[in-house]
């Protein structure tokens, strides 16, 4: 009877050391899931920023042939691949990189600010050893993978580059360097003239206080001198008139006349000497494709 005691005692023991490793295990696992889900980015992205799409870049070439290379390829003939993605240091996710369909990806190094793992910034340098760059059309893929398990959340993002010559990139590099200078000269052209415009409104507003200063303390005033008043003036003939007014070199103002109420108004002309915008002086010359006087009154 005492037997079966310890056999029964000894059974429910080990069941129970089971059940409470099992639950404990269970515990690690479901804490560390949920961990690492709380840690996942909510919208995973991903996203090359450089070479551009449909960039020119450099074919692959064998080493003694690579003596000129563009600004994303360095010494060693090798092209700079680098990009962006929803991720930092406790992130659970990984970059890798695929170009022209050539498996495996190949892993990607992070360079963010936030620890080893971050990979909000990323980088991917491209030998001809994984897979040169072709002459033509060549596609670029990068992954952004989250927890595998039990979710697996993954991103992709391409883009296709043309491989060119070596020539080809310089001409191309050249090209975009004298669109960046004409760039840079209209934009200097265009700050040129915002700051004329400027300028020349200042300038308006000068001369409106101006006219607003000697309107206050004089009395306005335009005379005609010649023709006299009811002087005789030949008919169906060119009629000079000519005349004075308050206006200076200082104020902003303008003379114009009609004839026989012919409008619209004429605008007169400064006399020689006095200045282009100095109407103290003024003429105008009345013509037949104007008006002139005619029988009478006028």
């Amino acid at each position: 009877m005492t037997s079966k005691i310890s056999v029964i005692n000894i059974v429910f023991s080990v069941l129970l050391l089971s059940s409470i490793s099992y639950s404990s295990l269970n515990a690690d696992l479901t804490y560390s899931v949920d961990g690492q889900q709380d840690n996942l980015p909510k919208v995973p992205s991903i996203r090359i920023t450089s070479p551009e799409r449909d960039q020119l870049v450099p074919a692959s070439t064998s080493p003694a042939n690579n003596v000129t290379r563009d600004i994303n390829t360095n010494t060693n003939n090798t092209l700079v691949i680098s990009g962006t993605a929803s991720d930092d240091s406790d992130s659970p996710c990984d970059v890798s990189v695929l170009v022209n369909d050539v498996r495996p990806y190949q892993p990607a190094m992070p360079r963010g600010t936030s620890g080893k793992d971050d990979y909000s910034k990323w980088e991917f340098q491209l030998t001809p050893d994984y897979a040169p760059i072709k002459q033509g059309s060549n596609k670029i893929t990068a992954k952004l993978e989250c927890l595998k398990l039990p979710v697996n959340l993954t991103k992709w993002y391409s883009v296709t580059v043309t491989g060119g010559t070596q020539e080809q990139v310089l001409v191309q590099k050249q090209q975009l360097q004298n669109q960046e200078v004409e760039q840079e000269r209209e934009g200097q052209l265009a700050l040129e003239k915002i700051q004329l415009e400027e300028q020349r409104e200042q300038q308006m507003i000068e001369r409106a206080k101006a006219n607003t200063a000697k309107i206050n303390q004089t009395e306005l005033f335009v005379t005609i001198g010649s023709p006299a008043e009811n002087q005789s003036v030949p008919m169906d003939s060119n009629l000079t008139i000519s005349g004075t007014s308050y206006d200076d070199a200082a104020t902003d103002c303008d003379v114009s006349v009609v004839l026989n109420s012919k409008t619209p108004y004429q605008r007169a002309l400064p006399i020689n000497g006095s200045g282009t915008n100095n109407y103290s002086n003024w003429t105008f010359t009345f013509t037949p494709s104007y008006g002139v006087p005619k029988e009478g009154e006028n």
